[in-house]
């Protein structure tokens, strides 16, 4: 997100308690179950299942209406939260 913390954004867009949801895996998870409460499906896939040097992690949710929304990101916190965001934006 760009001039505002994804956090932030996480948390005004999808009306839900300010936490640090980008600082692990655990906690964007809950970002998604909370999605997944309204309806969207969930998957996170790991781009670089066989290469222990890199990472690179895709989330992606389908809304209610069947449009996926997707981010990559080398952080799985992180795409987890910008996919959320684009994802309850769009619906």
């Amino acid at each position: 997100m760009q001039g505002k913390d994804l956090n932030l954004e996480v948390s005004e867009v999808l009306q839900i308690p300010k936490k640090d949801y980008c600082g692990g895996i655990h906690s964007a998870l809950e970002v998604a179950e909370h999605l997944q409460e309204k309806g969207f499906a969930f998957q996170l896939k790991d781009m670089c299942p066989r290469d222990m040097e890199s990472n690179m992690w895709q989330a992606e949710f389908v809304c209610p209406d069947e449009v996926t929304v997707s981010e990559v990101n080398e952080d799985a916190a992180r795409a987890v939260c910008l996919a959320a965001v684009r994802a309850f934006q769009i619906q």
